[in-house]
């Protein structure tokens, strides 16, 4: 038995790879754009290159995963939705039948109206929107072309092996929760019930290894859970510690959303659900964003190391560096603008900002130096940003660990020092002498880390501009960004996978 996984760099077809690799059964994984370890590329729309790869590689068993599932991509990119969603499931189960080959497909409980559910296999159809249209179509070319398959219809399905929070619909649920800024909505009526997808692959696999295989449609479904997006965003917040009060419980999809059907439930009496449901959502949030977890530090002070930025994150100085640029190459004969410094600081580097304001090389080092001195001798008032100082005083009295991390050269942190003096409490410091390579690098956390944080269970780090996100990727997940809606940095790390946070004033609350 050889089973080729196609489309097994997506969500489906990841874990499903991974499972057929523990349970030691031969496979083959296809890609189209992002290659995959130990991956084939296949036209799928080239039917004689696809019939040839499957005989080559005596394919027997094909799990098609092939998918756009995105709702509203799928309603405002009809072309692109037939291409996946109609075309590839047409060509291949019309290969399948000609080289005899066993087809199990992934369709969705979007092929039904949520007016009357439960649905079971034999339920009439009546999809609301382009996915699910475009889902029935598939179903009915595959069964018009060949008689060995499998149809399987899910619901919304999730993983903790995701890539990107925006992955899966539950996930990108907690990218609003994290997003502690912008207010927004959350729909609170239409009914889920998520599945987990290594619950459904194991549920494949063992259709894979029956004697007598299924064929026809199926539906594998949650029995257990009932809930709704907005309630899975306050699950995800409280497992976070996390505020959820900017988000609001809408009775609607959101404006400018597909139309969705407001309760799929899905009955199959054909064989026992139960034992295939391992995960319920409860747990399944937990999976999902462990990674992300941490109790309030206030309850195990001893098990964090907690890493900070100074500029923008600590203390107010962005608009000190920019002004000691804007002076020295004004003296200079150049000049430069707060998009230009606020690009540089959030995505950029010294060098670029050079080249973009046109200075010569031999005067980069000069010009450094200059700055450097300006900053120190600078009479300029400085304050912490909102939280930070008293923050500060918290990690101290708690006896925690932590370190500040900053690309500034210790002559100017020395001056700040002199200005805030509460930063003298700060006794472990990482500045731009103490590494080669500057932020977006990860060596400056990567070096906190080895010489700070020896077996600390929790990790934190708190940034304010991408090049630090980036930096801090190298050694936690647990990231903080210092921003506001009215940032230069705000449309950069909203799209991370960050909290989004104004100030500190959160963390010291008791």
């Amino acid at each position: 038995m050889t089973v080729l996984v196609a489309g097994a760099s997506g969500i489906v077809g990841r874990e499903m790879c991974k499972l057929l690799k523990d349970n030691l059964v031969d496979f083959i994984g296809t890609y189209n754009t992002r290659p995959i370890q130990n991956g084939i590329k296949i036209d799928f729309l080239n039917e004689s290159e696809l019939e040839n790869t499957l005989k080559n590689n005596a394919v027997t068993i094909v799990i098609n995963s092939i998918v756009e599932r995105f709702t509203d991509v799928c309603e405002k990119n009809w072309d692109k939705t037939v291409t996946a969603n109609i075309t590839i499931p047409d060509i291949l189960s019309r290969v399948c039948n000609k080289l005899s080959i066993y087809l199990i497909h992934i369709s969705t409980d979007y092929v039904f109206d949520g007016k009357n559910p439960p649905f079971s296999p034999f339920s009439n159809v009546n999809p609301l929107q382009n996915y699910g249209i475009s889902k029935l179509i598939s179903e009915k070319r595959i069964t018009a072309n060949t008689d060995k398959f499998t149809i399987i219809r899910v619901p919304v399905l999730y993983t903790d092996s995701y890539e990107y929070l925006d992955e899966t619909a539950v996930t990108t649920i907690a990218k609003k929760v994290m997003n502690q800024i912008e207010e927004t909505t959350e729909d609170n009526v239409s009914i889920r019930r998520p599945v987990y997808i290594p619950d459904l692959c194991r549920f494949i696999l063992c259709i894979i290894n029956m004697k007598r295989r299924h064929c026809g449609i199926i539906h594998f479904y949650n029995t257990f859970d009932k809930t709704t997006k907005y309630k899975m965003a306050q699950k995800i917040s409280n497992y976070l510690g996390l505020s959820h009060a900017h988000i609001k419980p809408i009775d609607s999809f959101g404006k400018g959303s597909a139309n969705r059907p407001l309760d799929t439930q899905l009955i199959d009496n054909s064989y026992n659900i139960r034992e295939f449901i391992t995960t319920v959502i409860d747990e399944g949030i937990k999976l999902c964003f462990q990674k992300y977890f941490h109790p309030k530090i206030q309850s195990a002070p001893q098990d964090f190391l907690v890493l900070l930025d100074l500029d923008g994150t600590l203390v107010d100085t962005d608009m000190c560096h920019y002004n000691a640029y804007k002076k020295i190459l004004n003296d200079n004969n150049f000049s430069i603008n707060e998009q230009q410094f606020n690009k540089m600081s959030n995505h950029g580097s010294m060098e670029e900002l050079f080249c973009e304001c046109r200075i010569p090389e031999y005067l980069w080092e000069n010009f450094r130096k200059q700055k450097r001195e300006y900053l120190a001798n600078s009479l300029e008032p400085i304050k912490f940003i909102k939280g930070a100082e008293e923050f500060i005083l918290l990690l101290d009295s708690l006896g925690v660990e932590f370190a500040v991390v900053t690309n500034t050269n210790m002559s100017i942190v020395n001056s700040f020092k002199n200005k805030l003096p509460t930063l003298k409490k700060i006794k472990n410091w990482i500045t731009r002498e103490d590494y080669d390579l500057p932020k977006p690098n990860s060596e400056c956390y990567l070096s906190a880390l080895e010489r700070f944080g020896t077996n600390k269970k929790y990790i934190l780090g708190f940034e304010n501009t991408l090049n630090g996100i980036n930096a801090l990727k190298g050694v936690t997940s647990r990231i903080y960004c210092i921003t506001d809606s009215n940032q230069y940095s705000y449309t950069l790390a909203k799209k991370e996978d960050v909290t989004l946070i104004r100030d500190f004033s959160g963390f010291i609350v008791t």
